[in-house]
């Protein structure tokens, strides 16, 4: 505690924005920064009994952790539980957790059309259900992997957009479509 400006990290997490904390981020950063300074004291501290091969990521996770928990302890367990749930959906939120097979079916009908068509939009919807049973995955990663699909899509040379014309949407790629294929 005397290493780290407590009073600034609990305000700091004390209220955590959903919207803003994944953009503009308070609480993550105090965090990191509380972590730093753990971790830089202990390295001093452990530096002449270096006989293991911890390196400086492995005194920061621990440190984190450390920090987690003494926050965990500060704060309500309601407001804590929501900070770390909002803080996790961060770091969940920036990738596509969907790993597309090669959808070589969906560009050799689709690569020529300029005019809805069945057959591209059957093998499209297909694609999409199939890939999404796999996962439930959120909104917002939803727009991460309906772009990662799209240029997957016209690196195999279908210049259209198939979206538009098969109205395929984000709700496609999302928790909620699975409901309009079931």
């Amino acid at each position: 505690e005397r290493t780290v400006n407590t009073s600034k990290l609990v305000e700091a997490c004390r209220t955590v924005d959903p919207l803003k904390e994944c953009c503009r981020p308070v609480c993550r950063p105090a965090i990191m920064d509380a972590a730093l300074q753990i971790s830089g004291r202990q390295m001093m501290i452990n530096n002449d009994n270096m006989a293991g091969e911890m390196n400086h990521t492995d005194y920061l996770n621990d440190c984190k952790g450390v920090v987690y928990s003494y926050l965990s302890k500060q704060l309500s367990s309601e407001v804590a539980n929501k900070a770390f749930r909002i803080l996790s959906a961060c770091k969940v939120n920036k990738v596509c957790p969907l790993t597309f097979k090669e959808p070589s079916d969906v560009i050799a009908v689709c690569k020529n059309v300029a005019a809805p068509s069945p057959t591209c939009c059957s093998s499209l919807n297909t694609y999409i259900a199939e890939t999404q049973q796999k996962i439930l995955i959120t909104n917002k990663q939803a727009i991460i992997c309906a772009t990662q699909f799209g240029s997957m899509l016209r690196g195999g040379g279908v210049m259209t957009n198939v979206y538009e014309l098969c109205d395929v949407d984000l709700k496609d790629f999302s928790i909620q479509g699975i409901y309009t294929y079931a």
